[in-house]
């Protein structure tokens, strides 16, 4: 047994492993940097990775600015400005267009005086550099040019894209400016967007205006085909295109479409439904078959002579749907301007009295007057006429139609002092009837045989003159009589012999009353001067009648003459074409219809007058289908002077077209047209269809050419950069937008 010192004696093993060696540091290095190395690597790809991505953000950056500035651009122009380089070769390597600016710094879009009007103050141009190194420029001319021809314009884009900018390319006091838009373009595409048209309705002839577009369009005819090309899922029958109207032209005035097609009969479709009530139902189209309409550039067309916004002036004349109109194409009637009134039996005795013709003798006294109310019927039929006695009708005049009989025992009479007054008929007094003031009364003249004669001719020299006769009492100037007037009628009558003996009466036509209502009163005196006066009641011997004497029936004519003056018309021509003036009429035999057309290129304020044409009493007649006098100014204008038909006897009783009391028939204008070389420029193409469950879905070409209804850009650009590992990389970007500009001009 022994001691053991523990406290300073280590263990053998313990100090034989105190340390690391050689080969335990260098293993330990290399895992070290192994680790370190793949750090390294990994930050590397992911910053190179980062540049990558933010070289391709940078690069949709770029695209999308130059997309959003086009659309921005493009939205704010209208479709007749925008022209694509080169023509009809899409997809197009330039565009051009117009664009408003805000100079005075209000904040909105400068207008032309009047606010109506835009003021188009740029023109923009985006074109295609296609040179070394590819690009993507933007040309604007400040100070846009006025009354600039497109073919102008079309130079204009032409020269920007062969020498790169607008230096050498401004028109008129224009200034320019190009900047580039990016490098390095791989694709730069322009279109104009193209669409297809559906004319399905499930109710027939439901109206609707569409705008195809927008389509070059030069001076003289153009041809516009519709062709289908499809079938709405919900359409029955064939497929038939019903158009109304259509627009084509450099003015942009709308044209019936049913004369532009001379061959067919139109389609009467209805008033209110279609415009001038016809419109053009197409033949029947499978798919792929279309048909033409032929629309001359540029027509000026009046068809229907008065509508919204239209400022016209009418003296005795109205527009009006007409069913009396003889014609080989339009059947059921169509709208015409003519003189005012009507040619028609107005009022007879028979209705107002309730009974037939009958003979009557007067008193002996040498002279008698006579006052006779001519009754209204307040009583209209379903038609808004009266359905018994009264004025029937509007129209002019009137002419009273007065018969006496005489024979060897009654010598025959003389009418003169004539005259009537329109009054209500709470002025009729069973006593006498009254009119307000003698200042209403309108004096009529006295007509036998269709010919004026004296307002009270003398006794008749001959001895033998017992035949009936008939005579017309008429206004002296024009009388516009409403329908349902009341009218009362005085005159005196004389015998036409001194000699007969006084026991001899004065034999005449008369109706006895058999209604309720006043017949006539009668007063015994030589002096006329009592037919001045306001009422009878005061005078003596007056008497009131059971009858209507003499008076037969009272006519109502057209007005004598009257006139129509256009509204007027802005060709929109600048470059003072001459114009030729044209119209389409029925005149019947007698009547007359005389046109006057002018021009000038200053409108009044009130929109209503030419300030620098010639005065209408100055203007010479015009000829129908020829040029008229200073034919070639901007503005144009037309006057319709009518004079009706003449007649010497009332309806149903001949002797038409002859001098006499009545105004039997008139003349009607129906249709009149301005016609010229308009301006070669992009045009609005619309039209107004009837829709309906046989219309198809069909597309528009004008001239064979696709028209621009928007714009469609296409852009791809690329930049080469190093990729990983330094490998050469390119990046690429591309956008597309569709845009419909959304100004028209205005």
């Amino acid at each position: 047994m022994y001691l053991q010192n523990t406290k300073n004696s280590v263990p053998r093993r313990m100090t034989a492993h105190a340390g690391l060696t050689l080969l335990e540091l260098t293993f330990s290095l290399g895992i070290f940097a192994l680790v370190v190395g793949m750090a390294m690597t990994s930050w590397t790809l992911f910053m190179q990775k980062s540049r990558i991505v933010n070289e391709q953000a940078m690069l949709d950056i770029d695209v999308r600015r130059v997309i959003e500035r086009f659309r921005a651009e493009i939205s704010n122009t209208s479709r007749d400005t925008l022209i694509f380089y080169p023509v009809n070769s899409s997809p197009y390597q330039a565009i051009s267009f117009a664009l408003p600016r805000d100079l005075d710094g209000d904040g909105l879009m400068d207008m032309a005086p009047g606010g109506t009007n835009l003021l188009w103050r740029d023109t923009v141009i985006y074109h295609v550099w296609n040179q070394s190194p590819h690009q993507m420029r933007r040309t604007v001319f400040h100070n846009r040019a006025t009354n600039v021809t497109y073919n102008a314009r079309y130079a204009q884009i032409d020269r920007v894209v062969q020498t790169g900018n607008g230096n050498q390319a401004c028109l008129l006091n224009e200034t320019c400016e190009t900047m580039i838009l990016f490098e390095n373009l791989f694709t730069g595409k322009l279109w104009h967007a193209e669409a297809q048209f559906d004319a399905y309705a499930p109710v027939a002839n439901t109206r609707e205006r569409i705008t195809y577009g927008t389509v070059p369009i030069a001076p003289g005819e153009q041809r516009i085909r519709f062709t289908a090309v499809g079938t709405n899922p919900q359409s029955t029958g064939a497929r038939r295109l019903t158009i109304d109207r259509l627009t084509a032209t450099h003015s942009g005035w709308p044209i019936e479409a049913e004369y532009l097609v001379d061959t067919e009969i139109p389609a009467y479709i209805e008033q209110g439904l279609a415009s001038a009530a016809y419109a053009y139902k197409s033949p029947t189209c499978a798919e792929g078959e279309g048909f033409d309409l032929l629309v001359n550039n540029d027509t000026i067309e009046e068809c229907i002579f008065i509508g919204e916004g239209r400022n016209v002036a009418i003296s005795n004349t109205l527009v009006h749907f007409d069913t009396t109109i003889p014609s080989t194409r339009l059947t059921a009637g169509q709208y015409c301007v003519k003189l005012e009134g009507q040619f028609t039996n107005a009022w007879s005795a028979t209705e107002q009295a309730g009974s037939s013709s009958q003979y009557y003798t007067f008193s002996t006294n040498p002279v008698i007057l006579v006052r006779i109310p001519i009754l209204s019927d307040t009583i209209l039929n379903a038609s808004g006429n009266p359905s018994a006695y009264g004025i029937r009708g509007d129209g002019f005049g009137p002419v009273f139609r007065i018969r006496e009989e005489a024979s060897s025992y009654l010598p025959s009479c003389r009418i003169g002092a004539a005259s009537f007054a329109i009054i209500k008929p709470t002025d009729l007094p069973l006593n006498s009837p009254t009119v307000a003031s003698s200042n209403d009364f309108i004096p009529l003249d006295v007509w036998e045989d269709g010919s004026l004669v004296a307002a009270f001719p003398t006794y008749s020299p001959s001895p033998n003159a017992y035949a009936d006769r008939i005579f017309e009492l008429r206004p002296a100037s024009l009388v516009a009589i409403p329908a349902g007037s009341t009218l009362l009628l005085q005159f005196a009558i004389r015998r036409a012999k001194t000699y007969v003996p006084n026991s001899w009466n004065i034999g005449l036509t008369f109706f006895n009353v058999t209604r309720s209502i006043p017949g006539c009163w009668i007063y015994p005196t030589e002096n006329t001067n009592a037919l001045a006066l306001t009422t009878w009641s005061s005078l003596p011997t007056v008497s009131h009648h059971a009858m209507i004497p003499v008076v037969e029936t009272l006519v109502l004519n057209y007005a004598e003459q009257g006139d129509y003056i256009s509204h007027v018309y802005d060709t929109k021509d600048t470059q003072s074409h001459a114009k030729t003036f044209t119209w389409e009429a029925y005149i019947p035999s007698g009547a007359a219809l005389a046109m006057y057309a002018r021009s000038g290129n200053y409108l009044s304020s009130d929109g209503f007058a030419i300030t620098d044409a010639s005065d209408w009493e100055n203007v010479a007649q015009a000829v129908s289908g020829l040029s008229f006098s200073g034919n070639t100014g901007r503005f144009v204008q037309f006057r319709a002077r009518f004079t009706a038909q003449r007649a010497t006897e009332p309806p149903g009783h001949g002797g038409l077209g002859t001098t006499g009391p009545y105004s039997s028939n008139t003349p009607r204008l129906q249709r009149a047209w301005f016609q010229y070389d308009g301006e070669a420029r992009y045009a609005d193409i619309s039209a107004d269809i009837l829709k309906g469950p046989d219309g198809p879905i069909y597309s528009v070409k004008v001239n064979d050419q696709t028209l621009v209804r928007g714009v469609t850009m296409e852009i791809e650009i690329f930049k080469d950069v190093r990729g990983i590992g330094g490998v050469p990389l390119r990046l690429r970007s591309a956008m597309t937008a569709e845009i419909d500009p959304r100004n028209s001009g205005k």
